[in-house]
């Protein structure tokens, strides 16, 4: 059975680790650094895209986020990326971004969440997609940064309710994951939803997440299947695992290989786990492309890839009666999809 990207890129899909930032097309990077005097090292900043590992990849991460600078510049690239996003067939994203490589910069937190919401807002309105926000602390920064960020945030009108939930990522390596559980239970009393970078380079950022942050998904995750009991618990509690198998490879180095990733180990585990695309501008590489990719490398079958398709619904977070239109969508065109 041939799964086509063409097929599938018209096939609708939730996508539920997505960094704004990282969804910035080449074109607008070179064009936002010209207008705001921004040096970039290289002429043609896909030469930028490779990457010799996660600090590499954040350094280059930097250098395009400090090509937007204005609530003109937000609104360019959430707009942007909201089209792009629609034109691989995604219907609804729940969406990464981080305030500290901007603020840190001297961005306004109203000019930063004023941009990129009104670029959200348009894009929503020409494409008829869904989008939610999701604040990224920087983790390795601590939990003091990570608590006025959430103060800065959340202080700021939303009456789109675009910010449902916080995470946390950055080095992996060294970083007291507990440490931030005060943040994280305030984030959980002011209403946001609970996910974390994890599991790429050991196992415990995994437990720790979900034993002391509260976490309801782990952002990547794949190594959990390295300690069995530990899979086992999050299986039992429905946690959900938002893979970007490619980003593993290409980025963070967990495997020489997508075809050598945990993929078909976490299934066999029982865990919940999505497929996403983490940065596609920067990866050269959309959903509908690591869709296709999962199947041909042998990690699922076109019957998995469409269970875990049809299964994003129940990992968002979304309202209930939402979910239920979205499942009966998605169920419906892939249904017969292969």
């Amino acid at each position: 059975m041939t799964v086509t990207l063409e097929a599938v890129r018209a096939l609708p899909k939730i996508e539920l680790h997505r960094h704004l930032e990282g969804t910035v097309r080449p074109g607008t990077v070179h064009a936002l650094a010209a207008a705001n005097d921004t040096p970039l090292p290289v002429d043609d900043v896909r030469t930028l895209y490779t990457y010799r590992d996660l600090r590499h990849f954040l350094d280059v991460y930097d250098t395009v986020c400090s090509t937007i600078v204005s609530p003109a510049d937000f609104h360019r690239v959430a707009y942007e990326s909201v089209l792009d996003a629609a034109a691989t067939g995604i219907v609804y994203t729940e969406m990464f971004f981080t305030p500290h490589v901007h603020l840190s910069r001297g961005v306004p937190a109203a000019h930063l969440w004023d941009g990129i919401t009104a670029g959200l807002r348009d894009g929503i309105a020409e494409t008829g997609i869904g989008v939610r926000m999701i604040m990224d602390c920087t983790k390795f920064l601590g939990p003091h940064l990570a608590l006025l960020e959430l103060d800065l945030l959340t202080s700021l009108p939303d009456p789109d309710g675009f910010l449902v939930g916080i995470g946390g990522d950055g080095i992996e390596a060294g970083v007291d994951d507990a440490a931030l559980a005060p943040v994280f239970a305030e984030a959980a009393r002011r209403g946001l939803r609970r996910t974390y970078h994890a599991g790429e380079f050991g196992v415990q950022s995994v437990a720790d997440a979900i034993r002391v942050l509260g976490c309801e998904r782990i952002d990547h995750g794949p190594l959990v299947v390295e300690d069995p009991s530990l899979a086992a618990e999050a299986a039992d509690r429905g946690i959900v695992f938002t893979l970007c198998p490619s980003s593993d490879v290409l980025i963070s180095q967990v495997y020489p290989s997508v075809r050598d990733h945990s993929l078909p180990r976490m299934l066999e585990a029982g865990l919940h786990v999505t497929v996403n695309s983490d940065d596609p501008a920067m990866l050269g590489r959309d959903i509908s492309d690591e869709y296709v990719t999962v199947v041909e490398e042998g990690l699922v079958t076109p019957e998995q890839l469409r269970d875990i398709a049809i299964g994003s619904v129940d990992a968002c977070w979304l309202p209930d009666d939402d979910k239920a239109a979205l499942r009966a969508r998605l169920a419906a065109a892939w249904g017969g999809a292969f």
